[in-house]
């Protein structure tokens, strides 16, 4: 960044951003169909926590309801071009999530850092 020019960074930095939306409600989900089509996403970032507290089960991230959703968001964008992207805990999940078709993943917590 410090050898490019202001204007050149102002001129290019449309092309080079990543669009990252979330889902982290059960209402986001049911659209998620919707929310698909929008032109220039180009990531759907599951918020594992805040999905559990959406249905009913706060910090319940392993529960069936939530685990149900983490499983399909990756099925419903094959094809849309869209990256399926979420939030994990704990380095031991990182595979599983590969697994389920995941390509985007944020890893880790600050609170967890140096513990």
């Amino acid at each position: 960044m410090a050898s490019c020019s202001w204007g050149n960074v102002i001129r290019t930095a449309n092309q080079e951003t990543v669009l990252v939306l979330q889902i982290e409600s059960q209402q986001a989900y049911d659209n998620i169909d919707s929310i698909k089509r929008i032109p220039g996403i180009d990531v759907l970032l599951v918020g594992p926590l805040d999905l559990s507290a959406s249905v009913g089960k706060i910090t319940e991230t392993g529960c069936k309801e939530v685990q149900e959703i983490m499983r399909d968001v990756p099925s419903r964008l094959e094809g849309s071009g869209i990256a399926s992207g979420t939030t994990l805990m704990d380095l031991s999940d990182i595979q599983e999530k590969i697994d389920w078709g995941y390509r985007f993943l944020n890893v880790g917590n600050v609170l967890n850092y140096g513990t």
